[in-house]
């Protein structure tokens, strides 16, 4: 993430409340680590769930975040180049 608002939300997470009981830690799941040539990159995800034709239980898939969900920064740099590269169209 070209951001630090996984670990700025963990650190949020000591004296709130959970069902009326203090939280103690916590810990964000949803990351994942993406191998490119450029290195290793940690980016947020989102478990899926589909119904799909010709399949009678659910499909699970992982939809991968090219955007922070928290501050909306782009998750790699890749994707801020690539963001700064489009221009207005029509």
């Amino acid at each position: 993430m070209t951001c630090n608002c996984i670990s700025e939300t963990e650190k949020k997470f000591p004296g709130m409340t959970f069902k009326k009981k203090n939280v103690i830690s916590g810990s964000i799941k949803s990351v994942s680590f993406q191998f490119t040539n450029g290195g290793i990159n940690c980016i947020t995800h989102s478990d899926v769930e589909l119904t799909v034709e010709g399949f009678s239980k659910l499909q699970h898939t992982v939809l991968m975040h090219a955007y922070c969900p928290f501050c909306g920064k782009p998750t790699t740099k890749e994707t801020e180049e690539n963001s700064n590269d489009k221009t207005d169209q029509p």
